[in-house]
């Protein structure tokens, strides 16, 4: 459908207000539209590359060159929704993020793609879980798939050797591995971010 014409004005009134416009789980038109009619950079916050693996989350070049043009940044995900080839036998990866990393990077520029993890940002374990169980029942295409394939529970949607916020390092490190400078992987860690986000608050 694409941005409507309220879409139009609250893109407006975000630039205005300095809100940064996050367009990860926007369909393609929309996310393209906004992308165009902005003013400040927009992100993908956490997003990868359909070209990569197809999944339902993940976003077209034609969508990611967009969001570069705006400045913007795409967050690159080690999530299972997006960090998957869609296969029970093919877990998620850090080295398949790595693979999104570089394609996105082919196609915006290494000024335009940072990290987005996409780990809960609540402690409670009991709502987590509801989260979790929210996701599987009401999006077949990404947590019911998902489920299936490797269980319902926080950890087991990210690689193996990232279950949790603490072994953040390790995706640098991957980084590292899959043949990134180390001023590329700063870029990457946060400061693509930073300064697309000084543009937007400005």
């Amino acid at each position: 459908m694409g941005l409507t014409r309220f879409g139009h004005e609250l893109i407006q009134t975000m630039n205005e207000a300095g809100i940064a416009i996050d367009l990860s789980h926007c369909a393609e038109q929309t996310g393209r539209e906004a992308a165009s009619v902005s003013r400040k950079p927009v992100l993908l916050t956490h997003a990868n590359a359909k070209a990569v693996n197809e999944r339902v989350r993940n976003k077209s070049d034609e969508t990611l060159r967009a969001v570069a043009q705006s400045g913007g940044v795409i967050g690159v995900s080690i999530h299972g929704f997006m960090n998957w080839s869609g296969r029970a036998d093919e877990p998620p990866t850090l080295e398949n993020f790595v693979r999104h990393a570089r394609h996105i990077v082919s196609v915006a520029g290494i000024d335009h793609v940072g990290i987005g993890t996409d780990f809960s940002s609540v402690q409670d374990d009991a709502y987590a879980q509801a989260v979790l169980d929210l996701s599987k029942a009401k999006y077949e295409k990404s947590g019911g798939e998902y489920a299936r394939a490797f269980g319902n529970t926080s950890a087991g949607r990210y690689p193996a050797p990232t279950p949790t916020p603490r072994q953040f390092p390790r995706i640098l490190e991957a980084l590292e591995r899959g043949g990134f400078t180390g001023a590329e992987v700063d870029k990457i860690a946060g400061q693509n971010f930073l300064r697309a986000l000084s543009d937007i608050w400005s």
